[in-house]
């Protein structure tokens, strides 16, 4: 519809894959680029923190520009998404990108049991003085405080969320109420507060949140992200946990198709092991797909090289370190994907499904890897 109106050739050309969305114009040259996210660089630690590690990606990166963009303007934003669409990820990576001198941040994660009192108190602990009933940041500082699963506090049994209203107060008319008893009733101004936001969507028994609230953000959804986005995040994290330095050429030509097959998978399994009323938990989301790419960064290395407590025994058949990788990635998927499974008709289709797309990935080094499986333990 917009190349039909783009008389002037004012759009960028895109290729087969790609759409408009991928694309900003450059403030400095006026010109047409590509979103870039930053470099990621993997920490050197033997341990990783997988649950803290953050990888920007193209879609981080365009969420953080808009984000940007209204935090600059001192506009409450929440961001709205499915699960494993990195919506906390995103606004923690843009509240670390943020000046310490100048701007605070403080988290609060919302849950059922949050009350407005245990709200109240979260606010006003990071506040000082300032003179008269006007409290702020210390040290004359600004702060940004990010709600994380607003939607979560109780619905009452007429229909309020008590705890989502002292927000809104807080958010509308920059204040509190005093709760000592010699101030009580009187408003407490709270200044340089700025508000960050994300929640679910409000289906399949989740909470909505008030219109009276939401009338004051700026909102946006963010999506899964692109299949793309997910080869880069893991592809870069599996980069730089196997390197050169420890591992043989063969070894880290399996880990370059990991993720290609992983996804594959994937995709296969949303597609084809779909839930019922019985079946109720076989959905398949990000945090799936994360768990797998877990277990395979967590395994130490003297474990692949050397094939763990099995191959110094010699009860390990055709080992080699491509074969022990390979062995350790059908390992984790059947962990994540083959334990959820409830019927062997289910467990006989999944397998179906690994190999045919184990042959297709890794030709015959997969039959050679996965003959017998390969059971990895962190207790022994």
């Amino acid at each position: 519809w917009l190349r039909d109106r783009d008389k002037s050739e004012v759009l960028p050309q895109v290729k087969q894959s790609e759409t408009i969305y991928e694309f900003c114009v450059n403030s400095s040259t006026g010109e047409w680029e590509k979103w870039k996210p930053p470099k990621w660089t993997c920490p050197e630690s033997d341990k990783l923190d997988f649950s803290n590690l953050l990888v920007p990606t193209m879609d981080s990166t365009r969420a953080k520009y808009i984000i940007q963009t209204i935090h600059r303007q001192k506009g409450p934003v929440l961001v709205v998404g499915a699960e494993g669409t990195a919506k906390t990820s995103t606004q923690v990576m843009f509240l670390a990108e943020q000046d310490p001198n100048e701007m605070l941040t403080k988290r609060i994660n919302f849950s059922s049991a949050t009350t407005p009192g245990m709200a109240q108190y979260a606010i006003e602990a990071e506040l000082d003085k300032r003179g008269g009933k006007n409290y702020g940041p210390p040290n004359g500082k600004k702060m940004t405080i990010f709600f994380d699963d607003i939607s979560m506090p109780e619905v009452n049994t007429w229909g309020d969320q008590t705890t989502l209203e002292l927000v809104r107060l807080v958010i509308e008319h920059g204040g509190v109420y005093f709760l000592d008893k010699d101030k009580r009733g009187d408003f407490k101004t709270c200044e340089d507060l700025q508000y960050l936001a994300a929640m679910q969507h409000p289906v399949g028994g989740k909470n909505d949140i008030p219109n009276r609230l939401k009338r004051n953000f700026f909102i946006f959804n963010l999506v899964l992200p692109s299949i793309t986005s997910i080869n880069d995040i893991y592809g870069q994290m599996l980069v730089g946990r196997f390197t050169p330095n420890d591992f043989d050429d063969a070894t880290l030509d399996v880990v370059g198709k990991l993720t290609e097959s992983t996804i594959r998978l994937w995709r296969s399994m949303k597609s084809k092991m779909l839930p019922t009323p019985a079946k109720f938990h076989y959905v398949y989301n990000m945090r799936d797909l994360s768990r797998i790419f877990q277990g395979i960064l967590f395994t130490p290395k003297e474990s692949i090289i050397e094939g763990g407590l099995r191959a110094k025994e010699g009860k390990l058949d055709n080992f080699s370190p491509p074969n022990m990788m390979l062995g350790l990635w059908r390992h984790e998927c059947d962990r994540v994907f083959c334990d959820k499974l409830t019927t062997a008709r289910d467990k006989e289709g999944y397998d179906g499904l690994i190999s045919e797309i184990g042959q297709d990935v890794f030709a015959d080094a997969y039959d050679t890897a996965c003959s017998s499986p390969k059971y990895m333990v962190s207790f022994l």
